[in-house]
């Protein structure tokens, strides 16, 4: 936990890699954006139908706040640092019933491997096994009834062989943030003698760095846009448009390594050209750049709430390309979120 504090209080002291002025802001974080900003360090457990953000995107009529770029850690070696520490915490924040003891393998080759692993370069996984009285449904209900702080149920499995089952498990999750992908932890249990072994895995993606060359000139006084299709017919942006969609791009996290999930493009990208900078926009959910024709880390969508007017600039809506709609006279609004506990070291034992 020492070489973390150093490491992030290095990271402070330097200050941001990219400086940017100051400027509008234009879209709302959903839940998972919120969920970084938070300094308080609150315990709170979360319901998934509560965790939604209503989205917000605001005019060129409105009030002004201060615009937020991208935050998290501004290198790599922080990024994975800070993405290490909240698995450590989520393994740490798994309650298990009386007489759990902590082994440092797995107590038997059913859990030797994952279930569920996320197939993403930028994976950090934290895994602690357990071997625990009682049964496995009981286990998993004791697990279940005590989520780790900040975190909510997200899914079950089970494996089984010639009609037998022959493990179980359940998942939690937590919000996602600008340094990492939402959180899982995999709880899972098989039959071990009279009682139960556990396998319990943190998996979490942490997000690339965003580069300096792929932010749009907040100062734009036009930029060139192709709404997709056949022969994609090109319109020039002025500078209030140009100026709203740089905000909106600059605005945004890279996206998460393999987090595509099989989307299949429905229609042509529509692309957004500023100096040599290009933005292309998918119906998937991200956002290709391009800079002097070299590709930089993919922008994330996915979460992010867009106001149909920006929506019908961006080319999202399947409306004619040669009338793109002003951006004017949209109403806002905003949420938060929360933060989880404490970090482990170590191997952990469980909480009673």
């Amino acid at each position: 936990m020492s070489e973390l504090h150093d490491l992030l209080a290095s990271e402070a002291s330097r200050g941001p890699s990219v400086a940017a002025p100051p400027f509008e802001t234009i879209v709302a974080r959903s839940r998972r954006r919120r969920a970084a900003q938070a300094l308080s360090v609150v315990a709170v457990v979360i319901a998934v139908t509560a965790a939604v953000v209503v989205p917000s995107v605001v005019g060129r009529h409105r009030t002004t706040e201060v615009a937020a770029l991208p935050g998290g850690a501004t290198t790599e070696a922080a990024r994975i640092a800070v993405t290490k520490q909240e698995a450590e915490e989520l393994v740490a924040g798994v309650q298990l019933p009386a007489g759990a003891v902590a082994s440092t393998t797995a107590p038997t080759q059913a859990l030797a491997q994952a279930q569920n692993m996320p197939g993403s370069q930028n994976l950090v996984v934290v895994t602690r096994f357990y071997t625990v009285p009682g049964t496995i449904a009981g286990v998993l209900a004791y697990a279940q009834a005590r989520p780790p702080a900040g975190a909510y149920a997200d899914g079950t499995s089970s494996s089984s062989s010639s009609d037998e089952i022959t493990s179980q498990g359940i998942a939690f999750s937590r919000i996602a943030t600008h340094d990492y992908a939402a959180p899982q932890v995999w709880v899972l249990a098989t039959k071990l003698g009279t009682g139960v072994a556990v396998r319990v895995d943190a998996q979490i993606v942490w997000r690339p760095l965003r580069t300096a060359a792929e932010y749009a000139p907040v100062d734009a006084n036009s930029a060139r846009a192709c709404y997709g299709g056949g022969d994609c017919p090109l319109s020039i942006l002025g500078p209030s448009d140009a100026h709203e969609l740089a905000t909106y791009f600059n605005s945004l996290d890279t996206q998460i390594p393999g987090n595509r999930n099989g989307c299949n493009e429905s229609a042509t990208p529509a692309t957004f050209t500023f100096d040599a900078v290009t933005f292309s926009v998918s119906t998937c959910g991200g956002v290709t750049v391009t800079a002097d024709g070299v590709a930089q880390p993919a922008l994330d969508i996915t979460d992010v709430a867009i106001d149909p007017q920006l929506r019908h600039l961006l080319g999202l809506d399947n409306v004619p390309a040669s009338s793109p709609a002003p951006l004017s006279l949209v109403a806002s609004s905003s949420a938060s979120a929360v933060a989880p506990a404490v970090a482990s070291d170590g191997l952990s034992s469980p909480t009673h």
